[in-house]
């Protein structure tokens, strides 16, 4: 018979930490402030598409605060048309974890996608996910130079998640952490009755004016 229910999310959040815990390269994180999350992906026939993701909640170097540019087509004084150039500025919503805390990352992974990987697959698909977190662990992401600022080089982003990976397995954690791992979508869904997880709703920037932005974050740059 199968077990009663399984907590996809507090599953994840386990292994993250114990990854953490042990991994130099991620010792500055905190992973009790990174919201777990579990998504239905709405195409759920292949394994095109995302496998997991990681959400930052404040913008660039961890600033509450960012403004956006859009263009607007107006008339001008003389009657001729006119490019109007109209600065929005935007806060980032605070989210909190169930037990109160400020969230500063969702990390969330997609079923059935992520769960019909190999475990191979899965574990560096972690790795890859807390890698994109930035160093300070700020709320804002790792950067890289250039136009590819998300990963920089895909290759070497990809192999230094497997190397993340290798690292991890060699300091021969408990069995128990990564088990649930084993299992893809049909045979999870056949050990146990229920298969939950916590689940974050897309977060909306929440627009300011001007004057708030510029008390919330009073060394703005424009």
């Amino acid at each position: 018979m199968p077990n009663d229910r399984f907590d996809y999310t507090e599953a994840l959040h386990r292994l993250c930490r114990d990854i953490c815990r042990k991994l130099s390269e991620f010792r500055n994180i905190d992973t009790e402030l990174i919201g777990y999350s579990f998504s239905l992906a709405r195409n759920t026939a292949t394994r095109v598409g995302g496998w997991a993701s990681v959400t930052p909640l404040r913008f660039e170097n961890g600033s509450s605060v960012t403004v956006k540019e859009r263009l607007r087509r107006t008339i001008d004084q003389s009657g001729k048309p006119a490019i109007l150039r109209v600065r929005m500025y935007y806060k980032t919503p605070i989210v909190y974890s169930l037990d109160g805390r400020e969230l500063l990352y969702i990390f969330d992974v997609m079923a059935p996608r992520f769960l019909n990987l190999s475990v191979t697959e899965k574990i560096n698909t972690v790795m890859h996910e807390l890698y994109h977190i930035d160093p300070r662990f700020n709320g804002d992401v790792r950067r890289f130079p250039g136009h590819n600022w998300q990963h920089g080089n895909m290759k070497a982003y990809e192999a230094k998640a497997a190397s993340l990976g290798r690292q991890w397995l060699a300091t021969e954690p408990d069995p128990r952490l990564y088990d649930f791992l084993k299992y893809n979508a049909e045979e999870l869904r056949a050990k146990y009755t229920r298969i939950v997880g916590a689940k974050f709703r897309k977060i909306p920037l929440v627009p300011i004016t001007e004057e708030e932005a510029f008390r919330l974050e009073p060394g703005l740059r424009i």
